[in-house]
C-alpha cells in the first residue's frame, strides 16, 4: 500500500536474489512478541546530533577527530566511538569509563551530561570539540562563560572567529 515500503521490500528481494540468500519471514502476533514490541517503543530523547556538513567543517578546522564520544552505530562520525548501550562496532559502553586524553575527541553529549563532560575533560586533560547548545540559563553555562565579563573561559575556543561552515566546504 505504501510505495516507500514496497521499494524497500523489492530492494531486499533483489539483494537476496543476487546473493543466493533464502529469506524466510514469519509474522509473530504482538501478544506473543511482547518483549520485542516493548523495546521497539523506546525513544531516547537525549539522542541528538550534528549534521555531516557541520562535522566536516570542524574536522577540517580542528581535526582529524579520531574518537566520537556519545555516539551510536547510526550517528557516529568516526570509526572509534563510545556508546550509551552496546551497538555494533562500539569501542566501549559508557565513555566515562575510558581515558579521553589519548584522542582528539568529537563530543556531542546528551544535555543532562554536559556538566559531567566538562568536568571529566578537565580531569583527564582531554582535547577535542565539545558541541553544546548556547543555553545561557543552563547549569553548565557558568562553567564555560565568565559571568562578570561574559567572555569564554580560557579552555573554551570562541567559534565566532570562524567563518560560516557552508562557505568552508
Amino acid at each position: 500500500m505504501k510505495s516507500e515500503l514496497r521499494d524497500i521490500a523489492l530492494d531486499v528481494f533483489n539483494i537476496c536474489l543476487d546473493n543466493n540468500i533464502v529469506l524466510e519471514i514469519e509474522w509473530i502476533p504482538r501478544d506473543k512478541n511482547i518483549q520485542a514490541d516493548e523495546l521497539s517503543k523506546i525513544f531516547d530523547f537525549d539522542d541528538w546530533g550534528v549534521s555531516d556538513i557541520i562535522f566536516k567543517y570542524f574536522d577540517r578546522l580542528w581535526g582529524p577527530f579520531n574518537c566520537d564520544l556519545f555516539a551510536g552505530s547510526r550517528n557516529k562520525k568516526v570509526s572509534r566511538f563510545f556508546s550509551k548501550f552496546f551497538t555494533p562496532g562500539t569501542s566501549g559502553v559508557d565513555a566515562f569509563a575510558y581515558d579521553w586524553s589519548a584522542f582528539n575527541n568529537w563530543i556531542v553529549p546528551p544535555i543532562y551530561l554536559i556538566t559531567r563532560v566538562i568536568n571529566y575533560m578537565l580531569i583527564c586533560k582531554a582535547k577535542g570539540a565539545l558541541v553544546i547548545p548556547k543555553w545561557k540559563s543552563a547549569v553548565y553555562w557558568p562553567m564555560i562563560v565568565n559571568r562578570l565579563t561574559y567572555e569564554y573561559k580560557d579552555y573554551i575556543k570562541d567559534f565566532r572567529e570562524y567563518r560560516n561552515p557552508k562557505s568552508f566546504l
